[in-house]
């Protein structure tokens, strides 16, 4: 495995939906909660994270974005963010039940 680790689990902590993030990267949707300027503050389902919105300023609060190393990439349609949420979840599920 690299960077010396033997568990692939070891490399990063679950985020706050529980997902095991392997090196690899992965969107999770964000709530807009705060805007000022081009930095602010968005909410992984009750994780507040700070986040740059340089590369979207037209995000607004309320909106879902997608963050990529802190920066708001992309926007997204309440109904895609939810659905997207509904489907990691549903993934961590079928997870726990194999390795259970």
């Amino acid at each position: 495995m690299e960077r010396g680790f033997s568990n692939p689990r070891q490399l990063l902590d679950p985020t706050p939906l529980g997902v095991i993030i392997y090196p690899m990267c992965i969107g999770i949707p964000a709530k807009v909660i705060e805007i000022s300027g081009t930095s602010g503050k968005v909410d992984y389902e009750g994780v507040k994270r700070e986040a740059s919105f340089l590369m979207l300023p037209e995000a607004k609060v309320g909106d879902y974005v997608i963050l990529h190393a802190g920066f708001a990439i992309k926007k997204l349609s309440e109904v895609d963010a939810k659905e997207t949420l509904r489907l990691i979840q549903e993934i961590v599920r079928v997870e726990k039940e194999l390795d259970g």
